[in-house]
């Protein structure tokens, strides 16, 4: 493994690390936060759970968190560990900065942690997408038919002569 990245993923995995296990740990700290969320699902049709599912759908998605940070940083499936806390990072990020429905100073200071949440997420896509230098599956397929391709047309040449 490359050096910089032995260093930068245990680095991007160390906020959903520590927000995952809090989520597991204290999920009624969370209660809040996610009546934020639940008033912008709201207003797009969509509806949380109430409750001790409230507090379930919390554990689970901080242990989740967890464990793809974990992956994550010890570099086990990186690319799908990175795209799990992409996809988790929107709904937390959207539910602790609710810049929507707040003004003046209080919406600056959340559109500005909205803005730091986001760039998690985007480096979760970065690194999800890291081949580490190896050539995607479409790349190699595409490669594979071309290869193909040619055995068949030099046999097919090689017959009609």
């Amino acid at each position: 493994m490359h050096l910089i990245r032995a260093f930068a993923r245990p680095l991007l995995a160390a906020p959903f690390i520590l927000a995952g296990l809090d989520a597991a740990t204290k999920p009624e700290t969370h209660r809040a936060r996610i009546a934020n969320l639940n008033r912008l699902a709201e207003k797009v049709g969509l509806s949380l759970p109430q409750g001790a599912q409230l507090d379930t759908l919390t554990r689970s998605t901080g242990i989740a968190m967890t464990v793809a940070g974990a992956a994550f940083a010890t570099s086990k499936l990186p690319r799908l560990s990175a795209a799990v806390l992409g996809a988790l990072q929107i709904p937390v990020a959207l539910a602790n900065n609710p810049f929507w429905q707040s003004e003046g100073a209080q919406r600056r200071a959340d559109l500005l942690g909205f803005a730091g949440a986001a760039g998690l997420v985007g480096g979760a896509v970065i690194a999800a997408y890291d081949r580490e230098g190896h050539p995607s599956v479409a790349w190699r397929a595409e490669k594979w038919a071309g290869e193909m391709q040619a055995a068949v047309s030099d046999k097919l040449s090689e017959i009609g002569k």
